[in-house]
């Protein structure tokens, strides 16, 4: 649905984002890491270490009553937890449609965003899943 113009135009917040990995990806990197712009100039993270603590912390852990999966959440984004293990506890981000997945995890250094060209499922042990595990891995020189 969300690929149907007038689906998009009406601004529907729970399908409203449409973006690619490497957009997800680059978010997540300015808020966290900072950025370089296209002129080359270096611009300071939108998150300030104070914020990224508040956003990284676990705030609720348990049994989602509306989609009867468990989930975990910090302010505003989801949390990293056994079903779903994207990342250290100190990640924080969303999945989405078809196992979309994108994510900070200040532990790392890591800006990540997985969008699949097909439905695919979720979670640990998903192909996104599992590219976060290497990510991880090739940062720690594994």
């Amino acid at each position: 649905m969300p690929n149907v113009r007038s689906i998009r135009e009406a601004g529907m917040a729970a399908i409203g984002g449409v973006a690619n990995a490497h957009g997800l990806a680059s978010l997540y990197a300015a808020a966290t890491t900072g950025f370089v712009d296209r002129a080359g100039d270096e611009h300071a993270p939108f998150l300030d270490a104070a914020t990224i603590a508040t956003v990284s912390q676990d705030r609720v852990f348990g049994l989602d009553r509306a989609t009867g999966t468990m989930g975990a959440f910090g302010v505003g984004f989801m949390k990293a937890h056994p079903n779903n293990a994207f990342g250290s506890s100190r990640a924080f981000g969303h999945d989405g449609a078809n196992a979309s997945l994108a994510f900070a995890d200040p532990a790392y250094g890591l800006a990540f965003g997985y969008v699949p060209s097909r439905a695919e499922a979720n979670g640990t042990g998903s192909r996104g899943g599992r590219l976060t595990v290497l990510a991880r891995q090739v940062l720690l020189g594994g």
